[in-house]
């Protein structure tokens, strides 16, 4: 688990934050596999899905790779959470943004990464019910709750939510000028 950060006020602050935000990110997107990595659970999966249940082994490693996905996506709220106080509010404020931009574009990243993986998961147990049942049981052992994937399943792809996934990328193409001139600077 990531050391939650204190409040920060000022530039050398921020600076501090970011050393502490951007490392973990960057575990983050190293940790988390790609849809294609996957392949070997995919096998699984249907196979398990053809027979109607999964045999001990495949339910061990289905468990072990969700609950590192909940690891990654729970450090991954973190670091927002720890960005958010930096960010502000996005109509106010923009003759902070050259100062603030570093922090938006680390809490952009680890909320793409946050989608991207919910995305890989989603996909894979969408077309799979008994893929979806096993990651909805209760795990006393590896600590899942009831339901979990469902909430998951319903946050990643409900359209009430889909601006809060935009309003980054609607953003950016807003101040693309202000991002291009930032990478000149060395």
């Amino acid at each position: 688990m990531i050391p939650r950060m204190a409040s920060c006020n000022d530039g050398s602050d921020i600076d501090q934050l970011l050393a502490h935000c951007v490392p973990a990110l960057l575990a983050c997107e190293t940790a988390l596999p790609t849809y294609d990595s996957l392949a070997r659970e995919h096998a699984h999966l249907d196979a398990a899905e053809a027979r109607g249940y999964f045999h001990p082994d495949e339910e061990e490693l289905i468990v072990l790779r969700y609950t590192q996905y909940l690891a990654l996506r729970s450090a991954l709220i973190q670091i927002l959470e720890d960005l958010q106080h930096h960010l502000g509010r996005i109509v106010t404020g923009w003759r902070r943004w050259p100062h603030r931009m570093p922090v938006f574009l680390t809490a952009y990243a680890a909320g793409c990464l946050r989608h991207r993986a919910a995305g890989h998961l989603v996909r894979l147990a969408a077309g799979r019910p008994v893929v979806w049942k096993k990651l909805d049981e209760e795990n006393v052992h590896a600590r899942l709750p009831r339901k979990s994937f469902t909430h998951i399943y319903r946050e990643y792809s409900r359209p009430a939510t889909r601006p809060n996934c935009w309003w980054p990328v609607n953003f950016t193409v807003a101040i693309k000028t202000r991002l291009t001139r930032l990478a000149v600077i060395p």
